[in-house]
C-alpha cells in the first residue's frame, strides 16, 4: 500500500518561504529543533484570521497544495491540513494562532509572541523566554508534562532564567513559582505534574483578572465559532460497499490509513451504528451469509423499523457529534446492502418496501461502491456462488439511481492500490470543494 508523510522538510520549508516571501510577522512557536514534527504551531501578529486563510490560499496556489481542512478550535487559532496535488501523499499540517489562548483566556498577546523573534537560519522563532512561557502555559493548562518537555524548558532556561522567572509571575504567585522553578531545576517530573492543578487554577485566576473583559469579549466569539463548527462539520461519512470479495476490508484499511492526518479522530462500523450492546445490534461480521432461512414477512418489518431507528438515533446521537468533532466514519456495508442483498440480513419483503425507508435513513457523504468481476470475488472469498455475485454486481451498480452524485463505483479488479487512489481523489476534491463553498 502507499505511503504518506506529514510536515515533510520540502513542505515546512515551502510553508515559510511563503511567510517570508509575503513579510508576514510570524514565529514558529515550539518543536523546530527536533528530527520529527507534529503540527507546526505558527503564530502571526498584526493578521486577522480571514486574512490567514488568504494566505493559506495562496500559498496552495504557489506551491502546487490543495486545502483539506480548516479546523477552527479556538477563536483566535485555526487548524489547517494541505495535501501535495502532485501525488496526493505528503500532507502538510499547521496550526495557525494571531495570539495563544486557552480555556477563554488570553495568555500570550500576539504581539508579545513575535517581540523579539530569531533568525533561526530560513525561519523565525520566539524570544527564549517566550518560547519557555509558551511550553510552561500549554503543558500547564493541559496538566500533563514529559520528560522531553520539562528538558525542553530547562533548555530555554539555560539562555536567561532572569526574564522567563519574571514572564512567568505574571502566571504566578511567588511561592508557587518557586517550588514549580526547584522541581523543574532537578528533573522532578513527578513533582511538577503534582503542582498543575495548582498552577492551572492560578493561571486562570490571573488571567481572568488580567483581561476580564476581553474574556467576555473572547466567550462571546466562542459561542459563534461552535454555532459554525456544528453548522459547518469538518468531519466525513463515508460507506463503502459491494459483494462478497470486492475486497471492502483491505480497502478499508488502507484508506483509514492514508486519511489519518486529514482528520481528527477515525470511527469504523458494520453495516448500523451500535446503539443498543453488540448483541442487540447485530453488527457483527456473518461467515455463513445465506446459511438460515428469511423470516417471517410481519417480522421482517418490524426488523426494519428497529434498523430505520438505530440509523436514526445512531446519527443524531453518535455520528454526527463525531463529525463536529472532525472524524472520518467509515461505514463496511450500509443499509444499501439490504437492498440488493436480503438473506444475508434474513429479510422478506418486496423491495418498494425497503426503498420507502430510504427517505428516513441518513445518507452518507460519499458511497463508494466497490465492482469486481464476480469470478475473482469468487476466488478471494468463495462463500456465495458466481451467478449470485453476478446479480448483486448488477443490483450494486443500479443504486446509483438511488443515491446520486455522491455514489461512485470504483473498480477494484487490479491493484489496491489504484483503487486506493482513485478514491483519496475524490475525497480530497469533495473536502476542498466543502471548504470552499464554506
Amino acid at each position: 500500500m502507499e505511503h504518506f508523510t506529514v510536515n515533510s522538510v520540502h513542505s515546512v520549508e515551502a510553508i515559510f518561504e511563503y511567510l517570508n516571501a509575503e513579510s508576514v510577522l510570524y514565529v514558529w512557536l515550539h518543536g523546530y529543533d527536533r528530527c520529527r514534527w507534529g503540527d507546526i504551531d505558527i503564530a502571526v501578529y498584526d493578521v486577522e484570521l480571514a486574512d490567514v486563510r488568504r494566505l493559506v490560499e495562496g500559498f496552495c496556489d504557489t506551491y502546487g497544495f490543495l486545502l483539506l481542512q480548516e479546523i477552527s478550535h479556538e477563536s483566535s487559532a485555526v487548524y489547517y491540513v494541505l495535501v501535495s496535488k502532485d501525488t496526493f501523499n505528503d500532507y502538510l499540517a499547521v496550526d495557525i494562532c494571531t495570539d495563544y489562548r486557552r480555556n477563554g483566556r488570553i495568555l500570550i498577546s500576539g504581539a508579545r509572541l513575535v517581540a523579539g523573534r530569531i533568525w533561526h537560519g530560513s525561519y523565525y522563532i520566539p524570544a527564549p523566554e517566550t518560547e519557555a512561557a509558551y511550553l510552561f502555559l500549554k503543558r500547564s493548562l493541559k496538566s500533563y508534562w514529559t520528560r522531553d518537555h520539562l528538558n525542553d524548558f530547562e533548555q530555554k532556561c539555560e539562555n536567561d532564567n532572569v526574564k522567563i522567572y519574571n514572564m512567568l509571575r505574571d502566571y504566578l504567585p511567588v511561592n508557587i513559582l518557586h517550588r514549580f522553578v526547584n522541581f523543574a531545576a532537578t528533573g522532578n517530573l513527578d513533582g511538577v505534574n503534582k503542582l498543575c492543578s495548582t498552577i492551572r487554577r492560578q493561571i486562570l485566576i490571573r488571567t481572568l483578572a488580567a483581561h476580564p473583559i476581553k474574556t467576555v469579549i473572547y466567550h462571546s466569539k466562542e459561542l459563534m465559532r461552535i454555532k459554525n463548527r456544528i453548522a459547518r462539520t469538518t468531519g466525513l461519512f463515508i460507506a463503502i460497499i459491494g459483494t462478497d470479495g470486492c475486497g471492502k476490508t483491505t480497502i478499508i484499511g488502507a484508506l483509514s490509513e492514508a486519511l489519518s492526518p486529514a482528520f481528527r479522530k477515525q470511527a469504523k462500523y458494520h453495516w448500523k451504528p451500535t446503539i443498543l450492546g453488540k448483541g442487540l445490534a447485530e453488527n457483527s461480521f456473518v461467515p455463513e451469509p445465506h446459511r438460515l432461512p428469511p423470516r417471517s414477512a410481519s417480522l421482517s418489518f418490524c426488523k426494519i423499523i428497529i434498523y430505520s431507528i438505530q440509523y436514526l438515533l445512531g446519527y443524531l446521537l453518535i455520528m454526527y457529534p463525531k463529525k463536529i468533532r472532525s472524524t472520518l466514519i467509515i461505514f463496511d456495508r450500509y443499509y444499501y446492502d439490504l437492498l440488493v442483498d436480503q438473506r444475508r440480513f434474513r429479510i422478506k419483503l418486496p423491495k418498494r418496501v425497503l426503498e420507502i425507508f430510504l427517505k428516513v435513513i441518513p445518507k452518507p457523504d460519499i458511497v463508494f461502491c466497490l465492482r469486481t468481476k464476480p469470478v475473482i470475488a469468487f476466488k478471494r472469498k468463495n462463500e456465495l456462488g458466481i451467478i449470485e455475485l453476478q446479480r448483486q454486481v448488477s443490483e450494486f451498480e443500479r443504486l446509483r439511481g438511488r443515491i446520486g452524485k455522491r455514489f461512485f463505483v470504483i473498480d477494484n479488479n487490479g491493484s489496491p492500490d489504484e483503487s486506493l487512489e482513485s478514491i483519496k481523489r475524490i475525497i480530497f476534491t469533495m473536502l476542498a470543494n466543502r471548504i470552499r463553498i464554506g
